[in-house]
């Protein structure tokens, strides 16, 4: 029991290692980025999902399930405006800026791409759901 004990707890530490934050300017800028950039892939993922709730929607004849098929369009929509406002409101800080002020800034801008990320996710998930349930093509 010990054994385990003690393995899980070395496990625990070891992994809050492997997730800090990064701490430097250009760290920071490129954790931001890589969320991003894997966020933006899932683009193509959003807009086919758009597509087949959209067709499902015109063959549905349950009131019920055009509901259904509107809310996780919208949610799907507003997943996609969430990155597009993101990526229109993001700018790289200014070179003469204090570099506290940088480290801020890429901070505030990380956790914005932390709810974009989820809120995308979300949506897809929901979004796959509904599908698979409806058996849609």
């Amino acid at each position: 029991m010990y054994k385990i004990f003690l393995f899980i707890s070395i496990s625990m530490i070891l992994g809050c290692f492997s997730c800090e934050k990064p701490n430097n300017l250009e760290q920071k800028a490129e954790a931001l980025m890589k969320i991003h950039d894997e966020e933006m892939a899932k683009m193509d993922m959003i807009f086919s999902l758009k597509k087949q709730l959209k067709l499902a929607k015109d063959s549905a004849t349950s009131e019920s399930l055009i509901q259904l098929y509107d809310k996780r369009i919208k949610s799907l929509e507003q997943a996609d405006e969430a990155m597009m406002e993101w990526m229109r409101n993001y700018k790289v800080p200014d070179i003469k800026e204090e570099e506290r002020v940088k480290l801020e800034y890429y901070d505030q801008e990380y956790q914005k791409m932390i709810q974009v990320k989820n809120l995308m996710n979300q949506s897809i998930d929901s979004a796959n759901i509904v599908i698979k349930q409806n058996q849609m093509p």
